[in-house]
């Protein structure tokens, strides 16, 4: 499946990225997110929604436990923090910060 193809590849490339070019990290993962979001607005199947919000999910607890991305406003970019937990909770209301303290 296409959505798993893009989350396993955009972990294996997000901590150089981010290394290499901090400025574009940011706009390129709140990117995939909202391809995320809409694959999940148009999906025809169950299948096919919970492979969203499973993939998203993963992705922002490895992201997180990697310090790639904040899980706590007080980590970092203000403005990845904001724009991740927003995004992911346009895919389902149960992707908070929460999800990666528990």
């Amino acid at each position: 499946m296409i959505i798993a193809c893009v989350s396993k590849s955009f972990l294996q490339y997000a901590a150089p990225m981010k290394a290499e070019d901090p400025e574009a990290f940011a706009p390129t993962w709140l990117a995939v997110l909202d391809r995320f979001a809409e694959a999940k607005k148009f999906a025809k199947g169950e299948m096919l929604t919970e492979a969203v919000i499973e993939n998203a999910k993963n992705m922002a607890l490895v992201l997180c436990k990697q310090e790639i991305v904040p899980y706590n406003e007080e980590d970092g970019d203000s403005v990845l923090y904001v724009g991740t937990w927003d995004a992911l909770k346009k895919i389902d209301s149960s992707l908070t910060p929460a999800i990666v303290i528990n």
